[in-house]
């Protein structure tokens, strides 16, 4: 006898989890789903709109929105979990997949901050991020 049951529903981003229950292999396995559709057209809206940067100030920057699903895959695929990379090796790691143009529609800026000149009186992060003047980083 076979047997699907959800096991979560979380509201933000649509992530089913569903255990799948084979009795004749005793196999057991959990399906994640999540429609991105939504979260790719809020990107879209976003990367149309501006350039990412908080409305109370210049000191915040979204660049991009990931979906869940996509971030486990890809540690999946790298074999990696890097969401617990130190926070330099994170941040290039996550250049390097948002800047794949496979991955252009996750970003919600038109030119995320790693992907423009540094003007001579920015910094960097060690990831490549630019951190605009009297910004703090650390």
């Amino acid at each position: 006898m076979s047997g699907n049951k959800v096991l979560m529903d979380r509201a933000w981003g649509a992530v089913d989890e569903i255990f799948h229950y084979d009795a004749a292999d005793d196999v057991s396995t959990i399906q994640i789903k999540q429609d991105v559709e939504p979260i790719i057209e809020a990107n879209k809206r976003e990367q149309a709109a501006g350039d990412g940067y908080s409305r109370a100030g210049r000191w915040l920057r979204k660049v991009a929105r990931i979906p869940l699903v996509v971030a486990e895959r890809w540690m999946r695929e790298d074999g990696i979990n890097w969401m617990a990379l130190p926070k330099a090796e994170k941040n290039a790691y996550l250049r390097r997949k948002l800047m794949d143009p496979d991955n252009r529609n996750l970003n919600t800026t038109e030119k995320p901050a790693w992907d423009r000149a540094k003007a001579p009186s920015e910094r960097t992060t060690p990831g490549g991020l630019i951190i605009p003047p009297g910004v703090g980083y650390g």
